[in-house]
């Protein structure tokens, strides 16, 4: 249904911006927490260039390739954080962060979880992608506090040991621009999704010729069509940017027009039996064609749409500046 994004952009970049000045004694505490946060620097980079070339790169064999070595490091410095012994007896620090890097690893477990879901028939995808949405949802959630703790955590430290910290300027405003556009793509995909999860029940109920269901589904994709397109005509773009938004609203507002009329046309075929004429054959004909011919190819502009969205506004890596 989507590009494998949806957690990566949170993932990218929920590490602490921070850098503290570097002291020459090697047991100072400027030292020791620039020792964790270089850990989390390391997971960042390598997660930024996966994202980067999973947008702007159309090498299957590259992209995994970066998508081993960001594991590979996610777990090299878990086990480099948990080798580093407290500082004076106090392990606040390391274990706030240590559950952060817990916490990246389950999000990645779901991601995966998400690919393996989308090679499975429609229907089953459907289910799956509702699950995968809410557990991703609660991993993020996770992932949020844990960050939250681990940056709290960095600035106690400092505040007792008297460090300086200082902010990547260019970086932080990096991580908000690309922190904003994750949200702006998951408010969206939710309502593509309910339109979608909705129509693919009306699809299953048609399949069965079961008209009360029909009737029902028919009656609660035309009542989510009318208030995901509210929600979208009030969202604002995105730096200027409305194409995927326009798309998510050409996308529903075609399954608005056929739950109020085409669907309607559908059941009331059905409903006369052996009555049936030509002419509602044919009737029923159209809509089906409609059906399978517009609302895939709206789909596919959506898609195309969320794909120009990420290439727009997430940077290419160096090695990919001409894509």
């Amino acid at each position: 249904m989507q590009k494998t994004l949806l957690l990566l952009l949170t993932i990218v970049l929920l590490a602490a911006g921070n850098t503290c000045v570097w002291s020459q004694s090697a047991e100072s505490p400027e030292t020791y927490i620039s020792r964790l946060s270089n850990e989390y620097a390391e997971v960042s980079n390598r997660n930024l260039e996966y994202l980067q070339y999973s947008v702007h790169s159309d090498d299957i064999a590259l992209i995994e390739q970066k998508r081993v070595a960001l594991i590979q490091q996610i777990q090299k410095s878990y086990s480099n954080l948990k080798a580093i012994p407290p500082y004076k007896g106090d392990s606040k620090l390391r274990d706030e962060m240590l559950a952060v890097f817990e916490a990246f690893i389950e999000s990645f477990n779901i991601e995966f979880k998400e690919v393996n879901m989308l090679k499975q028939n429609s229907k089953n995808s459907f289910e799956a992608m509702e699950q995968y949405l809410n557990a991703s949802n609660a991993a993020e959630k996770k992932l949020d506090v844990a960050s939250s703790r681990a940056i709290a955590a960095q600035v106690a430290f400092a505040r007792k040991y008297n460090i300086k910290l200082t902010e990547d300027e260019e970086k932080a405003n990096s991580v908000r621009i690309l922190n904003n556009l994750n949200n702006y793509h998951r408010a969206i995909f939710l309502r593509i999704f309910k339109v979608a999860k909705k129509e693919a029940e009306f699809s299953d109920a048609l399949n069965r010729q079961s008209i009360p269901d029909m009737e029902r589904t028919r009656r609660d994709l035309e009542r989510i069509c009318e208030e995901n397109l509210l929600f979208l005509e009030r969202m604002p773009d995105f730096q200027s940017d409305t194409t995927y938004r326009d798309a998510a609203k050409n996308y529903i507002r075609f399954y608005q027009s056929i739950a109020s009329d085409g669907y309607k046309t559908l059941i009331a075929v059905l409903r006369k039996g052996d009555k049936r004429t030509k002419e509602d054959v044919d009737a029923f004909n159209h809509v089906i064609q409609q059906c399978s011919e517009e609302g895939p190819a709206l789909n596919d502009k959506v898609n195309e749409a969320a794909n120009q969205l990420f290439k727009k506004h997430v940077p290419k890596p160096v090695e990919t500046r001409r894509i």
